[in-house]
């Protein structure tokens, strides 16, 4: 799923439907981000959705470098991708 998402994504940067692209880059890493954050939710699924936002980011951030966006919304995604890469050691 993550993978067809970010497979559109790359054809529609390839159509410069920036907007759009970003759109499904969003999608999984959105998803991600929302299950880590329930609290009625197993400990073992919101691990795996925190570690799943590793594979989600990175595109997301070389997107935006690429192609720039608001800068609010790239300090979201810098804060996350630093607590990412402290707290993913952490989980071996």
């Amino acid at each position: 799923w993550v993978c067809a998402c970010h497979n559109l994504s790359s054809l529609y940067e390839a159509m410069e439907e920036f907007e759009l692209a970003l759109k499904f880059l969003m999608i999984p890493h959105e998803y991600f981000l929302k299950v880590t954050e329930l609290e009625n939710c197993e400990e073992s699924f919101r691990t795996t959705a925190f570690m799943a936002l590793s594979l989600t980011l990175p595109p997301i951030l070389l997107f935006t470098q690429q192609h720039p966006t608001c800068d609010t919304c790239m300090e979201k995604l810098t804060s996350l991708a630093q607590r990412i890469k402290h707290l993913l050691p952490a989980m071996h």
